[in-house]
């Protein structure tokens, strides 16, 4: 047998020989400008907010019965029947977290007053 290797069907490019480069030492290197952060400032901070009352509504997130009142909007004058034939004249929006995912929802409350 010989040494020489198997001819194929089809043509392989051949492999290039590549030269290796030398680096220059480490202090004669000029330093990287820093890149900007992405994301909150540095001295952000989660705000607390007073918590008002419990819902016993499913999240629309992760269904579970955990939301929790954070913030209620005004009451709104609006004319809104329901499939029920029953009329409301006040909107009350409420901005709700859950207690499982964390998550926010805003919810529409109609009531007749």
């Amino acid at each position: 047998m010989t040494d020489a290797p198997k001819k194929l069907w089809f043509k392989r490019p051949s492999k290039k020989k590549i030269e290796e480069v030398q680096e220059a030492p480490a202090f004669l290197e000029e330093p990287k400008p820093k890149k900007e952060k992405i994301g909150r400032p540095k001295g952000a901070k989660n705000i607390e907010r007073p918590l008002i009352t419990e819902e016993k509504e499913p999240c629309p997130h992760c269904r579970k019965t955990g939301l929790i009142v954070v913030k209620v909007e005004p009451p709104l004058p609006v004319c809104h029947r329901t499939s029920q034939g029953k009329t409301y004249n006040t909107l009350i929006r409420k901005l709700c977290k859950c207690k499982a995912c964390g998550k926010h929802t805003k919810k529409n409350v109609y009531e007749i007053r």
